[in-house]
């Protein structure tokens, strides 16, 4: 198996919402999905199938895949600042739930992913979940942060001399142009 496929990166393709999958073809894709998260030669934390052009609802991340997943529950929001594959070299920040509950159909009894005990994961969960529902990144950036404000990232300085600089997608020109 060619364990480095070609990512889509054609934004239009990636804002089509995926169709449910059967449980027995959605897990034959998560495994698929899992080794490529998994391969030494990829340095990745999750991808959904529409990224390899596979209009399903399957994605998988880390140790993880999931079939038709839900986000059935949600609570409290923080900030997280996201890359993904179908858009190299673009950090966002976003906003996220804290604490998220999914059923997915591979999976008997209901996920609970937060923030506190992994934020990383809580974060990628959403975020490879949203891919399935047709939402890019570019969809959930916090776009109220005003410019002379305080940087949401934690550094002291004002947001349009961090995440908010010209070379950063926060960028109301870069904005713009997706």
């Amino acid at each position: 198996m060619n364990l480095v496929p070609t990512i889509i990166t054609d934004i239009n393709v990636l804002k089509i919402p995926c169709e449910t999958v059967e449980l027995n073809e959605g897990i034959k894709i998560g495994e698929q999905l899992l080794e490529y998260v998994k391969s030494d030669k990829n340095n990745w934390a999750g991808l959904a199938a529409n990224q390899l052009g596979i209009n399903k609802r399957v994605c998988a991340m880390l140790d993880i895949y999931l079939v038709n997943p839900e986000i059935i529950d949600k609570k409290g929001t923080m900030y997280y600042t996201e890359q993904c594959l179908s858009f190299p070299k673009k950090d966002v920040l976003v906003k996220r739930y804290t604490d998220i509950t999914i059923t997915a159909d591979n999976f008997e009894s209901e996920l609970y992913f937060s923030a506190e005990s992994n934020m990383f994961k809580c974060a990628c969960v959403q975020h490879e979940i949203d891919h399935l529902n047709g939402i890019t990144m570019f969809e959930r950036v916090n776009t109220k942060i005003k410019r002379n404000s305080p940087c949401l990232c934690g550094s002291n300085k004002k947001y349009k001399k961090c995440c908010g600089g010209s070379n950063n997608v926060h960028d109301t020109k870069y904005k713009d142009e997706i």
